[in-house]
């Protein structure tokens, strides 16, 4: 993901979640890993990245869908 450690850390807030170390967080039952990435250089404009990792195992299935549409929607920025 194209974002900053501040942006990436509100968005978790948003869906409730708990920073338990250094990029790892805990939304509910979903661990989520956030390790910094290179920037990415476009020209003169540099874009912080961060791979992100959604750890589902410990939600029911039947809940992971709404889980990815929540994720999704709050780090929506629109584009294409």
């Amino acid at each position: 993901m194209s974002i900053s450690a501040a942006e990436l850390a509100r968005g978790l807030e948003r869906l409730g979640g708990v920073m338990e170390a250094d990029g790892r967080w805990r939304v509910g039952a979903v661990v989520v890993t956030a390790r910094r990435l290179d920037d990415l250089a476009l020209g003169r404009l540099a874009l912080p990245r961060y791979a992100v990792r959604l750890d589902l195992s410990a939600l029911p299935a039947p809940e992971r869908p709404a889980f990815v549409a929540r994720f999704d929607a709050v780090f929506h920025r629109g584009g294409g």
